[in-house]
């Protein structure tokens, strides 16, 4: 069953993890830290905000949106997270409400000075097909390989209902043919969460 896009965006509490990835998330409930985990930047990949801007955008307008097989996303030119199966908490049909602009933060070094990131938030069906909920780029500059940087950015407003049993799935890559970047090409980008300022993906929820 596909994900639906609700009427409007209200205002409702955030939900945060450690990027979204479970096994990060440390026995108490806290964001893990201390944790790093890289790419190779500047090949684009299967994430992407559309793939022909003019089709895509028709076919979303008209109520079909894209269809990603997120195995298909290439791990060496991106890093992803996903959650679990998402259960309603009333038993029904939606598993997540998600209502608002979500926000990022990523503590990143680069090989090079400038890093270009694309965070796309997807929804993530049990056959690993997925449809994008969200998106937005970031360009990082005074990036250095030995340095942390921090940085922090909002996605694009959504509202948009996440069936029960379907999972969320977090990639950051470097290039999306939407979006003009500051990547340098084969240069290594690495996302960590060191101690003081953990990664994490907060989302509002209604």
């Amino acid at each position: 069953m596909p994900g639906a896009r609700a009427d409007r965006p209200g205002t409702a509490p955030a939900l945060r993890a450690a990027a979204f990835a479970a096994a990060y998330v440390n026995g108490e409930g806290g964001l893990a830290t201390r944790w790093r985990r890289s790419f190779l930047a500047g090949v684009d990949t299967e994430a992407t905000a559309m793939g022909e801007p003019l089709r895509t955008g028709q076919e979303e307008w008209n109520g079909d949106p894209r269809t990603y097989d997120t195995r298909k996303i290439d791990r060496r030119h991106a890093l992803a997270w996903t959650t679990g199966p998402l259960a309603a908490a009333d038993g029904g049909p939606v598993g997540r409400r998600v209502r608002g602009a979500p926000g990022l933060r990523l503590t990143v070094r680069s090989t090079t000075g400038t890093a270009g990131l694309v965070a796309h938030l997807f929804d993530v069906a049990e056959d690993d097909s997925a449809r994008i909920v969200t998106h937005e780029p970031l360009n990082v500059h005074d990036l250095a390989p030995d340095r942390d940087t921090t940085v922090t950015w909002r996605l694009q407003a959504a509202a948009y209902d996440i069936p029960a049993g379907h999972r969320l799935m977090l990639v950051v890559d470097s290039k999306d043919p939407l979006y003009g970047d500051a990547t340098v090409t084969w240069t290594r980008t690495e996302i960590g969460s060191p101690p003081g300022a953990a990664s994490f993906l907060e989302l509002p929820l209604g």
